[in-house]
Order: structure tokens, then C-alpha cells, then sequence
């Protein structure tokens, strides 16, 4: 089986995947059927979203449901009231569920940053300090030092600005 492309018009069907076809379709001129079609292929296929794109459309399905409960929980006979509610409440307690758990997936994620980047200027500091031992032995004039911290401070910048990614 050959793998599937995805195009930059499917990438934008996915960030709509929500909404209607027929909505969708009048956006970007195609037919709704094409825009069915195409979703569903794209949206049986492994690999095509990633596990954040999968639980933010779990998430929005759980959330419509949610809607849904919430709009015949206020059309309800009595009788019927407790077993509606009860599914509202589940939805909520799924969301909410997720929403912790993509909370500690955040929070992990800044967690990697933020050592990612400690070690980033621990390098570039210990460059800077490197080059200023290396060149500074015995006693030497401020202006000679001040020019040695500057050179060295110069290097630190240089590894920073190496490392750094333009998005």
C-alpha cells in the first residue's frame, strides 16, 4: 500500500474538520462530497495526525456531545431528567480528564525547554569563562581584562545565536 499525501488543501480540510462539508466545501470551493471523501481517507489513515490534533478532535467530538446533552437536558421530562444529566456530567468529566492530561503534557513540554535551554546557556557561559581563564594568568591591567570578559562574552553570544531556531 502506498503511503498517502497530504496536501496543503488537506492540512486546511483537517483544521476544519468540525465543520460541516457543505461549509467547508463553500470555502474552498470544492464539492461537499469531495470534502467528505477526502476527510474520511485522511482521517482512517495512521500516521496523518498527530496525537495533539487526535485528542483536540476527541475533544471537540466530547464537547459537541456535551452541547447536545446540554440542549435536551432543558427539553426533558422529569422522569428523564436524572439519566440525561448523568450523561453531561460524563462528558464534562471526560473533558476535564483530558484537559489535566494535556495540561501535564504542557507542562512536561516546558519542563524539556526550559532544561533544553539551562544547558544552552550553561555552554556559552562556560565557553565565555574558558577563554577568559585561558587568556587571564597572573595580574593583568583592567583594560586587558575588560577586553578578555568582553571577548569572551562575545563567544557566549556566538553559541547562543548558534543555537538558535527561526520559526
Amino acid at each position: 500500500m502506498s503511503e498517502l499525501v497530504v496536501s496543503a488543501l488537506d492540512r486546511k480540510f483537517l483544521l476544519h474538520a468540525r465543520k460541516p462539508f457543505v461549509e467547508v466545501g463553500l470555502m474552498f470551493g470544492v464539492a461537499p462530497e469531495f470534502v467528505a471523501e477526502r476527510l474520511n481517507i485522511l482521517l482512517s489513515s495512521e500516521g496523518v495526525l498527530s496525537d495533539r490534533q487526535e485528542e483536540r478532535l476527541l475533544l471537540l467530538e466530547v464537547s459537541d456531545l456535551k452541547d447536545e446533552v446540554l440542549k435536551r437536558l432543558r427539553d426533558v421530562e422529569d422522569r428523564d431528567f436524572a439519566a440525561v444529566a448523568n450523561v453531561a456530567l460524563r462528558a464534562l468529566k471526560i473533558i476535564g480528564e483530558r484537559l489535566d492530561s494535556r495540561r501535564k503534557l504542557v507542562d512536561a513540554d516546558l519542563q524539556s525547554i526550559g532544561e533544553a535551554q539551562a544547558k544552552l546557556f550553561g555552554r556559552a557561559f562556560d565557553k565565555a569563562l574558558s577563554h577568559i581563564v585561558q587568556t587571564l594568568s597572573g595580574e593583568q591591567s583592567p583594560e586587558l581584562v575588560d577586553a578578555v570578559v568582553s571577548d569572551g562574552l562575545r563567544l557566549a553570544v556566538r553559541e547562543l545565536e548558534a543555537s538558535v531556531v527561526e520559526s
